[in-house]
């Protein structure tokens, strides 16, 4: 899987997770579409069981100014002086769109040279 799929997978595990669901003992959480099983200290779907989460404070990213951006995520400074959200922790900032970390802008996709050969994502 490419770098960026891998990213966006788990940005929208990370998706999910922000709009979980708390458990009955008041301590734990499950993703959206889960429900949690407390004699088992587990999540179920119709499919899979996953292990639950502990309930934490969300955290933001100062940007600047009155701007912040979720946890995880690169604050990328606008051309207007606003801020907008990458969903992706240390990524590289472009004109439309942001690039993984260890990728650079190049036009409207990111690439990294490997070597002396550049691959683009």
């Amino acid at each position: 899987m490419n770098p960026i799929a891998r990213a966006l997978q788990s940005t929208v595990w990370y998706l999910n997770i922000s709009q979980a669901v708390c458990c009955s003992d008041g301590e734990h959480c499950c993703p959206s579409g889960y429900t949690c099983d407390v004699s088992e200290g587990t999540c179920s779907s119709e499919s899979e069981k996953l292990p639950w989460f502990e309930k934490e404070v969300a955290k933001n990213v100062h940007c600047g100014g009155k701007y912040y951006c979720k946890d995880g995520n690169t604050c990328c400074p606008q051309a207007d002086g606003k801020y907008g959200c990458c969903p992706l922790p240390k990524a590289e900032c472009c004109d439309t769109h942001c690039c993984p970390e260890g990728f650079s802008c190049d036009g409207d996709q990111c690439s990294k040279e490997e070597g002396n050969v550049f691959v683009a994502e």
